[in-house]
């Protein structure tokens, strides 16, 4: 068992688990009691329905801890190594879709410049790192 798993953070996740699990234990019991005392079928339903949900709880949270415990173990088991640096993203290949430029578009002096602008976005989208 890792040490990490013993922090208050994670003792109050458990202790959570644990009583979430109880408390629908408590209300599964609390059915099966209004059902057996004239109650209906629905009460009966909701009796076998909440130590299912309980169960999920702790399947949960087992499960929560088994992730854990398995990214801490990958986590030693990968060496130390120096950062490496970014790469250097690659010129755009010649072959790269480039946008149609109108040359019917100086009649109208807004378009040309909704055009010159989306051209200068373009370019602009081009020289980003993060960009293929």
């Amino acid at each position: 068992m890792r040490r990490v798993l013993l922090t208050p953070r994670w003792l109050a996740g458990h202790l959570l688990a644990v009583a979430a699990c109880g408390v629908c234990l408590w209300l599964g019991w609390w059915q099966w009691g209004r059902a057996q005392h004239g109650g209906d079928l629905q009460n009966l339903g909701y009796a076998l329905q909440w130590p299912l949900f309980g169960a999920f709880f702790i399947y949960a949270w087992v499960r929560v801890v088994r992730i854990e415990l398995s990214r801490g173990s990958a986590e030693s088991a990968q060496p130390a190594t120096a950062p490496q640096p970014p790469a250097v993203p690659a010129a755009r290949p010649a072959w790269a879709w480039e946008p149609p430029v109108a040359e019917d578009d100086e009649d109208d002096e807004e378009l040309a410049a909704y055009n010159r602008h989306l051209a200068a976005l373009h370019a602009q989208d081009a020289l980003r790192p993060d960009r293929p």
